[in-house]
């Protein structure tokens, strides 16, 4: 993982204590600081070619891509818990309407 902190108090003093490796990225120049999105990139741009020609696996499976998704849709979407009830409810009133008769 990596974890990134903000301009003022930088990372939370469990992170500094649980990190295997601290970073920091040169400026040059007159810039004071970077934000936080082009130092992302920065990071990204260093270590995915690297990845990339490693033995890690680094992907994700299709479940953990569907689980991670679902947890995202779950904040995302206003009163997601009455949406994702009512579906489960009305899916499974539609397959018991649709099972072949015994």
């Amino acid at each position: 993982a990596i974890v990134m902190g903000n301009e003022l108090k930088g990372i939370s003093s469990y992170a500094q204590e649980h990190c295997d490796l601290r970073v920091k990225i040169p400026m040059y120049g007159f810039t004071e600081s970077m934000n936080i999105s082009v130092s992302a990139a920065i990071c990204m741009n260093t270590l995915m070619p690297k990845l990339r020609n490693s033995s890690v696996n680094w992907h994700l499976s299709d479940e953990e891509k569907k689980d991670i998704r679902l947890q995202w849709f779950r904040k995302v979407v206003r009163k997601s818990d009455i949406i994702e009830r009512e579906f489960l409810s009305k899916l499974g009133a539609f397959a018991n309407a649709h099972e072949p008769n015994s």
